[in-house]
């Protein structure tokens, strides 16, 4: 599964939460790979982030490439950091997040 974020609109925030919340009682069996790009680490994104870990038992890879911009190496250690946190329904789940063509890498 590869997502494609657009960032253009603000409301779409609200729209987004409401089809993560609809997806919640939902499990993706088969799903081994995501790939998220563009991600700013809005809300309904980091959202969308810990439900696909946390009903995916399949899942070996999660990359995820951020929007093109200036993020600090504080930015990036904040978000390994929350990642982290997200629960995951397959043992074997390795998220990428790959930043300025360095890949960091959270289990």
């Amino acid at each position: 599964m590869e997502i494609q974020v657009d960032n253009s609109d603000d409301d779409e925030e609200f729209h987004v939460l409401d089809e993560v919340k609809r997806f919640s009682d939902v499990t993706f069996n088969h799903l081994r790979e995501v790939k998220l790009v563009n991600i700013t680490r809005t809300r309904p994104q980091m959202k969308l982030i810990e439900l696909l870990l946390a009903k995916s038992p399949a899942l070996e890879r999660f990359l995820i490439e951020p929007r093109p911009g200036n993020e600090s190496l504080d930015i990036v250690v904040e978000i390994l950091a929350e990642l982290t946190k997200f629960q995951r329904a397959s043992p074997k789940a390795q998220v990428v997040y790959d930043y300025d063509k360095n890949r960091w890498y959270s289990r």
